[in-house]
């Protein structure tokens, strides 16, 4: 019952707080009085218990944003401090600019300049400096000459592979170069790492070669990186659908995979076998990835049949059709696209790379051409040598832990088409027969030159582990 008159706010709400009231003035007591006249006892009480609650909750949330608030503190010091360290290194470089670019302009105005013809003007200049030059002086500025050439050719060559997404020869030639570099001095701690080799002395005769060794650097330190990001990238592709072929798809996966084992900085402090360990990671790690992404994407188109079939009472029977149809395309074609990567990618170029060492088959006439034989050898030899067992071991517990998840939404995906109509069921199970033990399908991946489906299947494919 009510212990004022009948005059106030409704049952459950307070009424505004009198000015005053928040700072205890004598205005609290009158704000007390008019609650207790315009509410009962049960409805205060439960105001007081969502006061409490909302407190409560205030504190939890405030101690909760506290401790996000922290972490990413932390990790913002971190990244600040690596700016701060990168950022002073780049403000060094960029101050001994002007101090390198005047010691090569006065090595450069030391050396003869050549006449129109191609020929040195200065001939007498030459022959003094031959002549008060030992052998061994003579030597020695041949050797500075050829590796000068090579700093100035070599970033070329190491652009135009990056341009044609050629990531072994963007590698090698990164690793050539650096060797370079290191094998003279050892003030470049990236070029003594990716060398692999002992750093030379840290000074340098020549001041001219110092000068332009220091410029290359500055214009190539970056290019590992950029050479890992899209050697990872390459490998988030799927091989087998290569536009030029499926042969073209696992030259593409092996030039990555050398490219990420000579662009490790740890390289020269792992073994063979951890060498070979850690790329049968990488390799499998972004297949996993994509077909995750199929999956989802799988996902989507179902729940997008599920929408056009609710819209159809709105949109109408032609339009919910459509939609349907559109649906049945998609996750046909993502189907198909998962099979090929278990295909191609899982099974039959992991034992073509990993087992046999050969992605490039035989011409028509028995061989392939010589290009092709020195770009394949030139990327096994950077590759460590693998263990079929372990090959054996990964393949199948990649097949064990992914099958079933393919298996199950590709069971709801044709059991949701099922709901429409059974010719669209039809139709996308004769595709998926077609593209796995169609006569079609067995004479590609039989025919691929190099080895038998089945021979690839049997090697690195243990049937307990997969069935189990």
């Amino acid at each position: 019952m009510a212990m004022g008159g009948s005059s106030g706010p409704p049952p459950g709400a307070s009424p505004p707080a009198p000015p005053g009231a928040a700072s205890g003035g004598p205005n609290l007591t009158s704000y007390a009085n008019s609650l207790s006249k315009s509410m009962t006892i049960q409805e205060m009480r439960e105001l007081h218990r969502r006061a409490t609650a909302d407190a409560e909750a205030k504190r939890t949330e405030l101690r909760l944003v506290l401790a996000s608030r922290y972490r990413e503190l932390v990790g913002s010091s971190d990244e600040v401090l690596h700016m701060q360290a990168r950022a002073k290194e780049l403000d060094d470089l960029v101050r001994a600019l002007p101090g390198l670019a005047e010691r090569l302009a006065r090595c450069a105005e030391r050396i003869p300049a050549a006449g129109a013809d191609g020929q040195d003007v200065a001939d007498d200049f030459v022959t003094e400096e031959k002549k008060s030059g030992s052998d061994s002086d003579t030597e020695a500025d041949q050797v500075d000459n050829a590796a000068r050439r090579s700093l100035a050719s070599l970033p070329r060559r190491i652009h135009r592979c990056l341009d044609r997404s050629d990531v072994h020869g963007a590698a090698t030639g990164l690793i050539e170069l650096f060797h370079l570099i290191a094998s003279r001095t050892n003030a470049y701690p990236l070029a003594t790492a990716l060398s692999g080799g002992s750093a030379g002395s840290s000074e340098l005769k020549n001041p001219l070669l110092e000068s332009q060794m220091k410029m290359i650097y500055l214009h190539v330190q970056t290019l590992p990186d950029r050479t890992v990001r899209l050697s990872r990238r390459l490998l988030h592709r799927a091989a087998g659908s290569h536009p030029s072929g499926s042969a073209a798809g696992a030259a593409m996966t092996a030039s990555a995979l050398s490219a990420l084992d000579l662009l490790d900085p740890n390289r020269s402090q792992m073994s063979e076998d951890q060498r070979a360990v850690r790329l049968l990671d990488l390799y499998y790690e972004s297949k996993a990835r994509l077909i995750r992404g199929l999956l989802e994407r799988l996902g989507r188109t179902e729940d997008g049949a599920g929408g056009g079939e609710g819209g159809a009472v709105a949109a109408g029977t032609s339009g919910a059709s459509t939609a349907a149809a559109t649906s049945d395309e998609a996750a046909d074609d993502i189907l198909g696209r998962i099979v090929h990567i278990l295909q191609y990618d899982i099974l039959l170029h992991p034992y073509q790379i990993f087992v046999l060492k050969r992605f490039r088959p035989p011409t028509e006439d028995g061989a392939a051409s010589r290009e092709e034989q020195q770009e394949e050898q030139a990327v096994m030899l950077t590759m460590p040598q693998f263990d079929p067992a372990a090959l054996r071991t990964k393949a199948s517990n990649f097949l064990a832990s992914h099958l079933p998840l393919i298996r199950n939404k590709a069971k709801a995906v044709l059991m949701n088409i099922a709901g429409t109509t059974a010719a669209r069921l039809g139709n996308i199970r004769q595709s998926l027969y077609d593209k796995t033990d169609g006569a079609e399908c067995r004479r590609a991946l039989d025919g691929n030159g190099l080895c038998g489906w089945d021979e690839a299947v049997n090697c690195i494919v243990d049937f307990r582990t997969v069935s189990s």
